[in-house]
């Protein structure tokens, strides 16, 4: 274990990324087990044309786990134009308070996962945002034609740690067949 560590992947050239691992798990979290540990991960697309990610029943975590460090974040910025089918995407998955966020590409950005969680284990932070002006978002369950549940915190280890978790599409063209809302 190594203490303020940062794992960082640049993507650029425009091409096309494709991942496919159907039951897999794609993992942004960088592991800092132990006493006053913090790091900080980040992914970054945006130079890419397109990302095409199929894991069908797995499941997509943006997170990092540490030792209570608000200051530990875990970051997802995607290409242009994104595709991402999954059972699960959880943005926020640990108990140390951090902010972690998947940014929504200039393009389309179809996300067809079955349940989309933000800031939903302990104290940790998720949020869906646009990386800039542009850009639209498509929301379905992981069939492509279904509704999907989206959980946008909760605190379960139940202590006062302020949370803002954020799905904010706002000024964007966004098609979302929603099932289930939880909020808190």
């Amino acid at each position: 274990n190594v203490d303020n560590s940062t794992a960082n992947l640049l993507a650029t050239g425009g091409g096309t990324l494709v991942v496919t691992n159907d039951g897999g798990t794609f993992r942004t979290s960088l592991v800092t087990l132990g006493t006053d540990r913090s790091g900080k991960t980040t992914v970054d697309l945006s130079g890419l044309g397109a990302f095409l990610m199929d894991l069908g029943t797995g499941s997509m975590v943006l997170s990092v786990a540490g030792d209570n460090n608000a200051a530990d974040r875990s970051v997802m910025i995607l290409s242009a134009s994104n595709a991402i089918r999954a059972a699960s995407v959880t943005i926020g998955a640990s108990n140390i308070g951090a902010i972690n966020q998947l940014r929504l590409g200039a393009g389309t950005n179809i996300l067809f996962v079955d349940r989309l969680n933000l800031g939903t284990v302990g104290r940790d932070c998720g949020s869906v945002v646009f990386d800039g002006a542009a850009g639209g978002l498509l929301l379905r369950d992981s069939t492509g034609a279904g509704r999907l549940d989206v959980t946008l915190g909760t605190n379960a280890n139940g202590t006062g740690y302020p949370a803002a978790n954020l799905f904010d599409v706002t000024g964007h063209p966004a098609d979302l067949l929603i099932g289930t809302l939880r909020m808190g």
